[in-house]
């Protein structure tokens, strides 16, 4: 090889007019990475820069493929809201199962409480049996004579206030606790009064709950209690509203269905000694008459007592003109406790007693 055919290679080697193409050699050479490949200052700082210039293209391309189109941005959302939607139903489902095992777990409570054996059972029933009779017996109110007149109630009529009356004697405790009164006759004089002072009087129990408590039992019972306004009910517990027919002509006729909670309570002797009844007025004159307002109209002075128990009226109700022209009334509504410090300790009530009280 001539002298010049060397000057031209070595020339060649040396050259730094096309670093890439040496890169590429490099790339493309079957020698390990760390070989030691000849180069000059100025080339290393060339492919630096073309090595910067790559990333800042793929980071940018990195960049906008992350820019999503309207359509994938659709589908993300539907995606994302099917996996919140999917979530929400697995909680509420699981929350389903839970409800479920508690639910099953207060039945078999309630069942063992129901089916405890009872060591002592009056007259031959379970408590929830007496209830029961109670119920039965009282689904129509008692009979009643109109004005004392014994002579007018028919045979069956007696006959059935009879076994009412005998019932009461016979499982309610002499002394037993009805509302802010004692003694059965108290009760009688209720039954008495709700049966005068309504007309189509039912009472329909809904269901019977037992609970054992130490050493007695209690029965709650929850009830409906359907009865027909007519005028004497207006007069004899809701007198304070006679001044407006108007207003009294709306009740007349209208039947209403109260809702009745009653709890009895038994004692060591198998017999009731408490009876607490609620009857839930306000709630079922607002449902009939419609607004809230006549519903307070009819309970503000109404005649009746604590556990919802039925006055008397000691004395006739003023008129309404009075009151408005700024005239100092007594209050118009005075209470009186039947029969409050009667003696139980005497002869029972009898059926003839009870309708002579009409």
């Amino acid at each position: 090889m001539s002298t010049n055919d060397r000057r031209m290679d070595i020339m060649t080697l040396c050259s730094t007019e096309e670093p890439v193409s040496l890169d590429y050699h490099v790339a493309d050479s079957p020698l390990p990475r760390d070989a030691s490949i000849r180069r000059t200052g100025s080339s290393r700082k060339q492919n630096l820069d073309a090595v910067a210039n790559i990333s800042t293209v793929k980071f940018s391309l990195q960049k906008r493929s992350r820019r999503l189109s309207n359509s994938e941005r659709g589908k993300l959302y539907r995606w994302r809201r099917k996996n919140y939607v999917q979530t929400l139903e697995e909680q509420v489902e699981q929350l389903k199962q839970e409800v479920d095992q508690l639910y099953l777990s207060s039945s078999s409570r309630n069942q063992r409480a129901v089916a405890w054996s009872l060591p002592r059972q009056p007259m031959g029933s379970s408590f929830a049996s007496v209830v029961n009779e109670y119920f039965s017996l009282f689904r129509y109110g008692v009979p009643v004579a109109e004005q004392n007149d014994i002579k007018a109630v028919p045979q069956d009529q007696l006959l059935l206030l009879s076994r009412q009356v005998g019932f009461l004697n016979g499982l309610m405790h002499p002394d037993v606790v009805f509302g802010d009164s004692h003694g059965v006759h108290e009760l009688l004089d209720q039954w008495r009064k709700y049966s005068l002072y309504h007309a189509g009087l039912i009472y329909e129990i809904k269901s019977l709950q037992i609970m054992a408590t130490d050493p007695n039992f209690v029965v709650v019972a929850p009830a409906t209690l359907y009865v027909r306004f007519t005028r004497r009910t207006v007069e004899k517990i809701f007198p304070h509203v006679l001044w407006n027919e108007a207003f009294v002509q709306r009740l007349i006729g209208k039947e209403f269905a109260y809702p009745v909670r009653n709890t009895f309570y038994f004692g060591d002797d198998n017999k009731i000694h408490r009876y607490d009844t609620y009857v839930d007025f306000v709630a079922t004159f607002m449902s009939v008459l419609g607004n809230i307002e006549d519903s307070m109209i009819m309970m503000e002075n109404a005649l009746i007592r604590q556990e919802s128990m039925i006055g008397d009226l000691l004395e006739e109700p003023h008129s309404f003109k009075a009151e408005m022209q700024g005239v100092e009334l007594a209050p118009l509504v005075q209470m009186v406790d039947t029969d409050c410090h009667r003696s139980n300790k005497g002869p029972k009530l009898t059926p003839i007693e009870l309708l002579l009280h009409s």
